[in-house]
C-alpha cells in the first residue's frame, strides 16, 4: 500500500508542471474588468487593477447627486467581471404614523382604507406610538405589512 501511495505522489509530481514565480507574476500584474450599472452618469465596463477595493472604483464614478451606494461594502476587493449596481435614494417621504392624514397612511404599500381609520383610532384612543413596531398592535398589521411598511414610516 505504500508503493502505491509514493508511486502516486511521483507520478502527479511528474505529470504536473511546477509553477514558476514568472507565472505568479503574470497573474498578479492582470487587470479587472468591472461593469457598473444604474443610476450614475457613466455606466460602462471599468478596467482596474487586480484587488482594486469598491471605493476606489467610486471615485472614478460620476455619481448623480442623487445617488445611493450605502448598501454597497466599500472596502470590498472587486473581481473581473463583478457587476455593481447603483441604486437611486428613494424619493418617497416618510409617513408619520402619528400625525398622517387618512389619504397619507393609504399611500403606504398594504394599507387601505380600513386600515388606515384603525391606525387613526388608535393613536385618537390609546395615544400616539412611541415605536414604530407598536403599529402591529393595530388589528390587521402584522409583521408582514410591517415589513412593507417600516421603511416608509416615522413617529
Amino acid at each position: 500500500m505504500r508503493y502505491i501511495i509514493v508511486l502516486t505522489i511521483i507520478l502527479l509530481l511528474i505529470i504536473n508542471r511546477p509553477i514558476k514565480f514568472n507565472d505568479l507574476e503574470k497573474l498578479k500584474d492582470q487587470n479587472i474588468q468591472v461593469e457598473v450599472k444604474g443610476h450614475l452618469n457613466n455606466p460602462g465596463i471599468f478596467e482596474l487593477e487586480h484587488r482594486t477595493q469598491l471605493s476606489s472604483l467610486l471615485d472614478q464614478l460620476d455619481l448623480k447627486t442623487d445617488s445611493d451606494y450605502s448598501h454597497l461594502n466599500l472596502n470590498r476587493h472587486l473581481l473581473h467581471k463583478d457587476v455593481i449596481l447603483i441604486n437611486q435614494v428613494s424619493a418617497q417621504k416618510l409617513v408619520s404614523i402619528n400625525g398622517a392624514s387618512l389619504d397619507e397612511l393609504m399611500t403606504l404599500k398594504g394599507i387601505g382604507k380600513v386600515m388606515a381609520e384603525r391606525i387613526i383610532d388608535y393613536r385618537e384612543n390609546i395615544g400616539p406610538f412611541k415605536a414604530l413596531e407598536e403599529i402591529k398592535n393595530v388589528k390587521g398589521v402584522g409583521d408582514k405589512v410591517f415589513e412593507n411598511i417600516k421603511d416608509y414610516i416615522s413617529l
